[in-house]
């Protein structure tokens, strides 16, 4: 009696996947470490959620695909740098990511947005046909600042 929760866990039962083989970094160059390192739109694009407004939406808010096809996006966002990245989006032919700027009014009004409205030029970036998350750059880094699972800020 009252040892019952010794049977529960917050961890899983299921062995973690195995780590990464070495020979998965073996072709990696300096450059891949370091490119964020590099001047301008030859920057490597880093990915960051300081500024993230978990108001509006949160990771909770994600099912587990959601969050599997998350990082798959996270990956291929950091395989860009600044200049391949931002080649993709246009009004037309959006390919890959598709960076696309929005209007600061067209997001969620609060005391951030207000206080950067001023400062940045907001764009969003597609996870995947209907994901979405919105930020602003900064040197090499993208600031994610809202998650929209169901594309709803800008439908």
């Amino acid at each position: 009696m009252g040892k019952k929760h010794h049977n529960k866990s917050i961890i899983p039962k299921k062995k973690a996947s195995a780590a990464p083989q070495p020979d998965e970094y073996s072709q990696m160059s300096m450059e891949d470490f370091n490119g964020w390192k590099l001047e301008g739109d030859r920057a490597h694009v880093i990915a960051s959620i300081k500024f993230i407004q978990h108001d509006f939406q949160c990771f909770s808010d994600w099912s587990k695909q959601d969050m599997k096809t998350f990082w798959n996006f996270i990956n291929k966002l950091h395989k860009y740098n600044w200049k391949n990245l931002l080649a993709t989006g246009g009004k037309v032919a959006k390919t890959g990511l598709a960076p696309t700027v929005i209007p600061i009014y067209k997001y969620p009004d609060n005391r951030f947005r207000r206080s950067i409205q001023n400062l940045v030029e907001m764009f969003e970036l597609r996870v995947d046909n209907t994901k979405r998350v919105h930020g602003f750059r900064d040197g090499p880094v993208f600031f994610i600042c809202w998650l929209d699972k169901n594309h709803r800020i800008c439908a």
